[in-house]
Order: C-alpha cells, then structure tokens, then sequence
C-alpha cells in the first residue's frame, strides 16, 4: 500500500509540472539564408497561467552561426523595474530576467497577457545547412506568480543556410580574357 502512495504522489507531481509548463516559440524573420546573412530569431512565451516573474534559457546552437547579440525584452518590467542578465558560457546562451521582488502581478498579467516576446537574437551564417537550438531542459523554465519553478517545451521552426556558388577564379579569367578579346575585335 506504501507504494501505491508514492507512485500516486509521483504520477500527480508529473502531471502538475506538464500542466504548469510554459511553450517556447523560436521563430526566425525567414526560412532560408545565404552565407553570411544576419539571422534574426524571436523567442516568444506562451502557454502559461497567470503572470510570469521571471524566465531562464539556456540553449546552444548547432555550429554554422555566430552570436552577434541578443536583447531581452521588459516583459518583467512593471514600470519600477526589471533585472535582465546575459552571457555566453562554454559555447551556450544563457538569457535571464525577473520582476522585482514587489513588481505589481496585475500589471505584468496585462503586459504578458497570453504570449509575449522574451528575447532576440541575432546571428550571422557562417556555414551551410539546417540549423537548430538545443535547450538546456534542466536550467530552462519560467516562475510563476507564487516562485514556483515551472518546466518549458520548445517548439521551433527549422531554418537553413544555402550555399552560393560563386564562379571560379579560373572562370573569371577566362570571361575577362573572351570579353577583352571581343572587345579589341569589334574596335579594329
């Protein structure tokens, strides 16, 4: 009978951190990029009950992108203030903010309201091919009204980088010598 308990008090613990986790949209400004273009990618959270005070991300990047910056919105902000801290640690993004410890809930339930943007990131492509964010499940949620710890899925769009070919030296000479050549003819 012991053990029926703890499964139940398992099984109910399960299911009140799936029904308290929040969604994490990444949405990019396109679907496709060339080498070297700016990548411009939104977090957005949604899926939550009641205000938010606070959100942690940490999450790397598959390789073929450069960090370039980031900027977290004032979603936490209630209009006394908000804390947003950033930094980049062993190749991964961490992106936190908080509402003040006396932040209004009413004003950040009107500010969050359903969905609202968390951060944004830019990015240059430095290599072809798909790339994806890889979060950190285990340092990655947001705080409820009452600081209660609450998990978050991921639901991202995939993007890809394409290659460009671009013409050979050798092809370049060539055209450049046949134009020169036709040139001098069409003048003699």
């Amino acid at each position: 009978m012991k053990y029926i308990y703890s499964f139940l008090a398992v099984l109910l613990l399960c299911y009140t951190m799936a029904a308290n986790a929040a969604l994490i949209t990444v949405e990019h400004d396109k679907d496709q990029y060339l080498f070297g273009e700016t990548i411009v990618s939104k977090l957005y959270i949604s899926d939550f009950n009641g205000p938010l005070t606070a959100a942690m991300l940490s999450f790397s990047v598959n390789g073929g992108l450069d960090l370039q910056q980031w900027q977290i919105s004032d979603a936490f902000d209630d209009g006394a203030g908000d804390y947003r801290f950033g930094d980049v640690v062993g190749g991964q993004l961490f992106l936190e903010a908080y509402a003040d410890w006396a932040a209004s809930l009413v004003a950040l339930a009107q500010k969050q309201s359903n969905r609202f943007l968390f951060a944004t990131i830019s990015w240059r492509a430095l290599q072809s091919g798909a790339f994806t964010f890889s979060f950190d499940q285990s340092y990655s949620g947001v705080l409820d009204e009452t600081a209660q710890f609450n998990a978050v899925t991921v639901q991202q769009r995939s993007a890809s980088v394409l290659s460009v070919n671009t013409p050979t030296s050798l092809a370049l000479i060539l055209t450049a010598v046949f134009v020169a050549v036709s040139f001098r003819r069409r003048n003699s």
